[in-house]
């Protein structure tokens, strides 16, 4: 199961990253594998999208309203988890703000991922792959991503555990990466 942050969801809007992301939604539609993000991530999506309406003419409201229409078929189809937004969810987030003195809205993320043992943590943010690789546990598999629009992905793996972490970020070097079940 992949677990994506916002900007990770985001990347669902054509930009640097986006076919990792459409490879992943591609994967899950033909049953494959499964994703999952928090209902705290619409609202972000929701912000970004504005964002993107007020700088690039884009038309926030309808990618809000496909991203929901896609979030919802993939949920009926059962191959997407939205994980709420509980008190155990904000006190795991709250504990780690102070470990790794980050926003409680990116240890809500970890905290999620955590919650349901997801197998991938899917983020554009730099600092989110270094909280997530000391605190999430995955498996491991291996493969190569190419460079994607003069972006590449990079996986992060951590020898002491089974952490796998992607992060979308622009202008670094290709790493050998973990694979889920594909």
């Amino acid at each position: 199961m992949h677990y994506l942050d916002t900007s990770a969801l985001i990347k669902n809007v054509e930009e640097p990253g986006s076919e990792i992301i459409d490879e992943i939604y591609r994967d899950a539609y033909k049953g494959v594998e499964r994703l999952s993000f928090s209902y705290w991530n619409i609202a972000e999506a929701a912000v970004v999208l504005d964002k993107y309406e007020r700088k690039l003419g884009l038309d926030a409201r309808k990618l809000l309203r496909d991203m929901l229409k896609e979030s919802s078929t993939l949920s009926k189809l059962r191959r997407l988890i939205v994980v709420s937004v509980s008190p155990l969810i904000l006190r795991a987030s709250s504990k780690l703000v102070p470990k790794h003195h980050i926003y409680v809205a990116d240890a809500l993320q970890v905290a999620s991922a955590k919650s349901i043992n997801s197998c991938t943590f899917v983020t554009g943010d730099e600092e989110l792959v270094r909280v997530a690789e000391a605190e999430v546990e995955y498996t491991l598999c291996r493969r190569k991503l190419s460079e994607i629009e003069g972006h590449q992905a990079v996986w992060k793996e951590q020898e002491r555990g089974r952490a796998k972490v992607l992060g979308l970020a622009p202008h670094t070097r290709s790493v050998d990466l973990p694979r889920g079940n594909r």
